[in-house]
């Protein structure tokens, strides 16, 4: 596969997800092996790279490319997301006190 070729959105995120998945186990796998464990996030993105790779048909530099793109385009969705949120709850922010506050005299 060549990153020019289109490739249908509902199979790519299905690729990614299946790597992710994939990553997942291998994670559980490594981390629970003493000494080895310190590097088991590096193994486990290595893995996610791999799945990618087989699940795609591509070489490993497409599956790093692709990693970053999609990291890249999640960001920027809850980057966007988030604003719309914040501005969407805007008018339920308190502003002001809704009830004068009384001082008490003892």
């Amino acid at each position: 596969m060549r990153l020019s070729k289109r490739e249908g959105i509902l199979k790519v995120g299905l690729a990614n997800l299946a790597a992710g998945i994939f990553a997942f186990i291998v994670l559980l796998i490594i981390a629970a092996i003493p000494l080895i464990g310190i590097v088991s996030p590096i193994i486990s993105y290595l893995a996610y790279l791999y799945a990618l790779k087989v699940v795609l048909d591509m070489t490993m530099l497409e599956a790093f490319l692709v990693s970053i793109v999609s990291s890249l385009v999640f960001f920027l969705v809850s980057v966007l997301v988030s604003i719309g949120l914040g501005i969407w709850f805007f008018k339920y922010v308190m502003v002001r006190p809704p009830i004068k506050p009384v001082i008490v005299y003892f």
